[in-house]
């Protein structure tokens, strides 16, 4: 796939974590990983990453707030958090900014159709870009 499309993925349950990781990497897909908020933070650089796929409650705080803290760092990145099944959690999410809420437990299915919905979007805004480009 594209060496500009890369996905972190946030996830302190280091099993979870090497799952989704190893399923994006059988896809295709570049993914990097991070355990937590600071080793998120540490990572995060506008640009760098087009997806983040990130839990709702991590080790050191809460998939929200760090939603908030991405978002702001970087409005074009897509983040996909997983949360419980409650509307509040959701809608929170929602507000935080996240593109997709996904229920818990992991449908992985899913969250390869929404990963490789985003590269396809993602293709197709660059190619639109370059068809419209103008040259002297």
């Amino acid at each position: 796939m594209n060496k500009e499309f890369v996905v972190l993925v946030v996830e302190d349950d280091m099993m979870t974590r090497n799952v989704i990781v190893e399923l994006l990497r059988d896809e295709g897909f570049q993914a990097e990983e991070a355990d937590g908020v600071r080793s998120t933070l540490e990572k995060f650089a506008p640009g760098k990453f087009k997806v983040v796929v990130l839990d709702k409650k991590l080790g050191d705080g809460l998939g929200v707030d760090l939603c908030h803290q991405v978002i702001k760092a970087d409005p074009t990145v897509r983040i996909f958090l997983f949360a419980g099944a409650t509307d509040e959690v959701r809608l929170a999410a929602l507000a935080a900014g996240a593109a997709e809420v996904l229920q818990k437990p992991y449908d992985l299915t899913k969250l390869s159709f929404l990963v490789k919905r985003e590269f396809r979007r993602s293709t197709n805004e660059l190619e639109d870009l370059t068809r419209g480009a103008v040259v002297n």
